[in-house]
């Protein structure tokens, strides 16, 4: 079944009306239920906006960002330190990956040497 175009808008807008008329009825029933002066203390009015007042969430990004900008800050400054360690431990790390890979060059050799051995034993048997 195809609608028009007119027919969609006309459709959406009835689905809005109808949510809102559920909004309503499902206020109005638990309104019902609540106690008179539960309602009569947490019911307003009206609501005053404070444009200048910062809420909570943005104190927290305030402060985020504060701590981020300090964090970064000392790590600019104790930058050329860690760098001085990274590339002693770059060294270090390179001589030990170094040996090992002459270590295991030695290992294959061996390997294949008593490969060797194994095969004339083979062949004479």
């Amino acid at each position: 079944i195809g609608l028009a175009v007119g027919e969609i808008a006309n459709v959406t807008r009835t689905a809005k009306l109808c949510m809102l008329k559920d909004q309503v009825y499902l206020v109005t029933n638990l309104q019902s239920k609540y106690p008179e002066s539960y309602l009569k203390l947490h019911h307003q009015s009206s609501v005053t906006v404070y444009p200048n007042k910062r809420n909570l969430w943005e104190k927290f990004t305030d402060w985020l960002q504060a701590y981020t900008y300090d964090s970064l800050a000392s790590f600019s400054e104790n930058d050329d330190e860690e760098q001085n360690k990274r590339t002693d431990n770059e060294a270090l790390v390179k001589e030990q990956i170094n040996s090992i890979n002459k270590k295991m060059k030695r290992m294959s050799r061996q390997n294949e040497e008593q490969a060797d051995i194994m095969r004339k034993i083979l062949e004479i048997l």
